[in-house]
């Protein structure tokens, strides 16, 4: 029985899993000052020891850039930067492993989903922000330096928008929760959240459907 967690940039998500099956999950609102947030990753865990104290090991996955190893995140956009989680060792006295959000969820599919019956898995994770994970015969590739990470790859060099965290024309800026609410704007599109931009173009509405049209084209640029 082990405890994983999913660290986001608008929600903390932690789950215990037992045999491939999620006996419990929780979910917290990601605070954006840095104690705060370590405090918050300590909490949820915590609360979870108390139901399931058999628990052997912890796992998370963190947007990148990321010391792994350490247990320190980075210059991460949408969290507090030179967080050190690496704590959480000596907080709870078990193995405790962090990767790449990205890597975690191609990993995941390489080997239990959708390319399990393939070699090689490209990932990408839509949320917040973007992220890549890129896994070789079932083992996650990491390269050197930032290797697969692509969120601050430069897709249009013409934008004249900067945003806070985010190189100006980045990709994140564009394939993100933030790149599809502005393309809403763009199209006027009064909306607060993806899935209501769903619901719109199922519609057929022909703004709608221009913001997804717009985002797979960018998608596809990356």
């Amino acid at each position: 029985m082990n405890i994983g967690i999913d660290i986001g940039g608008t929600s903390i998500k932690a789950g215990v899993v037992k045999s491939g099956e999620v006996m419990k999950l929780e979910r917290v609102k990601t605070p954006k000052e840095k104690e705060e947030f370590v405090f918050a990753v300590k909490n949820v865990i915590q609360y979870l020891l108390e139901e399931y104290p058999d628990v052997k090991g912890i796992g998370i996955g963190c947007p990148g850039p990321l010391d792994s190893e350490k247990g320190i995140l980075l210059n991460t956009p949408n969290l507090p930067h030179n967080t050190d989680l690496g704590v959480l060792r000596k907080e709870f006295k078990m193995p405790v492993k962090f990767n790449n959000d990205a890597n975690s969820f191609t990993l995941a599919e390489a080997v239990y989903g959708a390319g399990k019956d393939v070699k090689h898995v490209l990932g990408v994770t839509l949320g917040t922000g973007f992220g890549c994970g890129l896994v070789v015969h079932k083992n996650i590739y990491s390269g050197r330096g930032n290797a697969v990470e692509f969120a601050h790859t430069i897709i249009n060099k013409n934008e004249e928008e900067k945003l806070p965290h985010l190189v100006r024309g980045c990709a994140e800026q564009y394939v993100s929760v933030v790149g599809l609410l502005r393309l809403a704007s763009k199209y006027d599109l009064d909306v607060k959240n993806p899935f209501e931009i769903y619901q719109i173009a199922t519609m057929k509405n022909e703004k709608a459907l221009s913001v997804f049209k717009e985002f797979g084209r960018d998608l596809g640029i990356v």
